[in-house]
C-alpha cells in the first residue's frame, strides 16, 4: 500500500512539473494546464510497472545534482543555504507578482515544481547515503505554500485588499493618485485618463493611444460594453482590470 501511494505521489509530482513548465512556455490558462497535469500524471503512473521512464529521469537528475557529492557532504552549511534560499527567493518575488494581471502565475508554478524537485533529489540522496535531511518535509511544505500562494495570485489579492478602498475614495472624490492619498502600494504612478466618460488608471501605455492595461472604476459595468477591450477581469466592488490592443485571452491561452 505504501509503494502504491508513493507511486501516485511521484506521478502527481511529475505531472505538476511538466504542466507548470508547459503552461509557462505556452502561456496556457488554467483549463489546459490541468489537462496536461492529468495526462502526464497518468502517463507516469502507467509506466510504474516497468519504471523505465521514472528510472531514467531520476538517474539523470541525480547525476546532475550529486556529482560533487563529497564537497556537499563536507559543507553542510552550503546545503542548508541552498534550501533556505529557494523559499526566500520566492517570497522576494511577491512584489513583482502583485500586479492585477498576475492572478494565475504559471512561472511561479514552474519555479516551485522545479525547485521542489531539486530539493527532493537532495533529500533522497541524503537518505541513501545515511545522512537524511530530517527537516526536508517542513522545507517542502513551506516552499509549496509560498509557491502556491504566488501561483494563484496571492500577492495581488493581498495588495488589492489594502488598496481597493483607497482607490475608490480617491476616484469618487476626484483626488490625484499619489503616495500621500493612496499610499505607495496603490499604483501612485499610474496615468489617469478619461475614456468613454470613465476614469481609467493606465499602469503602462495608454497615454498617446488606447493601448495598455490598467484599472477602471465602473460600478455600473459600462466597461463591459466599451470598445477595444481585449481582456477584462472583474475585481469586485465596481473595479475591473482591463487590457486593450492585445491578444484576446481565453480559457485556453492566457497571453
Amino acid at each position: 500500500m505504501t509503494d502504491e501511494r508513493a507511486s501516485w505521489w511521484f506521478a502527481l509530482a511529475m505531472g505538476a512539473t511538466v504542466a507548470a513548465i508547459t503552461a509557462f512556455l505556452l502561456q496556457l490558462a488554467v483549463v489546459p494546464t490541468v489537462l496536461v497535469l492529468v495526462a502526464t500524471g497518468l502517463l507516469v503512473r502507467l509506466d510504474a510497472p516497468t519504471g523505465r521512464l521514472a528510472r531514467r529521469l531520476i538517474i539523470r537528475f541525480e547525476t546532475d545534482v550529486t556529482e560533487d557529492t563529497d564537497r556537499l557532504e563536507r559543507r553542510p552549511r552550503a546545503l542548508v543555504g541552498l534550501f533556505a534560499l529557494f523559499p526566500i527567493a520566492l517570497a522576494i518575488n511577491a512584489w513583482q507578482a502583485a500586479g492585477p494581471d498576475d492572478q494565475w502565475n504559471t512561472l511561479s508554478a514552474a519555479i516551485t515544481a522545479g525547485g521542489c524537485w531539486v530539493g527532493w533529489s537532495f533529500a533522497e540522496h541524503g537518505r541513501a547515503t545515511g545522512r537524511p535531511i530530517r527537516w526536508f518535509p517542513y522545507w517542502l511544505a513551506i516552499s509549496m505554500a509560498v509557491g502556491v500562494f504566488h501561483t494563484v495570485g496571492g500577492p495581488f489579492h493581498v495588495r488589492w485588499a489594502v488598496c481597493e478602498s483607497r482607490l475608490t475614495e480617491a476616484v469618487q472624490q476626484g483626488k490625484p493618485l499619489s503616495t500621500s492619498t493612496t499610499g505607495w502600494m496603490c499604483w501612485p504612478d499610474s496615468h489617469p485618463r478619461e475614456v468613454d466618460g470613465q476614469q481609467r488608471l493606465y499602469l503602462d501605455g495608454g497615454i498617446v493611444n488606447d493601448n495598455g492595461e490598467g484599472l477602471v472604476y465602473s460600478p455600473d459595468g459600462a466597461i463591459e460594453r466599451a470598445g477595444r477591450i481585449k481582456a477584462l477581469r472583474d475585481l469586485g466592488g465596481g473595479w475591473y482590470w482591463f487590457e486593450t490592443g492585445s491578444t484576446e485571452r481565453s480559457i485556453w491561452f492566457d497571453g
